[in-house]
């Protein structure tokens, strides 16, 4: 499984914005990039720094994908009628593990992508355990009756609460 290992928070010093919306992200702390050579000046972004750095933004933001996932996304939505950016976010939004999270069952997309993956999901009553399922308009998802009761559920409903 391909998956970023570094601390989450240094790619928010990285970029110089706080994309996690938390208080414990370190770029209020120190105002110049992680690592040896940080406390330098910044030096001007050219126009590919800027849609690379948007691009990276995206693919940490959702659950860190691949790069080969992400140029899927990106071929699909070229393919889609009107704006290209709109269209990847929409597609991004439509994933089972991003609906999980947005909808309050998970606490994080990390969270989530568990709930998925042992199987704690139905989707128009199916198990689904691909965290990467493409949701589709009226779709209807739920904790499966089994799990309910289950101790991991129960966690996630308290941190939510």
């Amino acid at each position: 499984m391909n998956r970023r290992k570094k601390p989450k928070f240094k790619f928010d010093r990285r970029i110089g914005e706080n994309i996690w919306n938390t208080r414990r992200s370190n770029f209020n702390k120190r105002k110049y990039v992680p690592g040896q050579h940080g406390n330098k000046p910044k030096k001007k972004l050219t126009d590919y720094g800027i849609r690379l750095l948007a691009k990276q933004k995206m693919k940490v933001y959702y659950s860190n994908l691949t790069e080969s996932k992400f140029k899927k996304i990106y071929l699909k939505a070229l393919k889609l009628k009107g704006n290209v950016a709109l269209n990847i976010v929409r597609l991004l939004e439509m994933r089972l593990d991003v609906l999980v999270h947005r909808s309050g069952l998970a606490p994080s997309f990390r969270s989530a992508k568990q709930l998925i993956s042992h199987g704690y999901i139905l989707v128009n009553d199916k198990k689904i355990d691909i965290c990467s399922y493409e949701c589709k308009v009226g779709d209807v998802f739920r904790v499966h009756p089994n799990h309910i009761n289950s101790e991991l559920i129960k966690k996630m409903c308290w941190i939510l609460n």
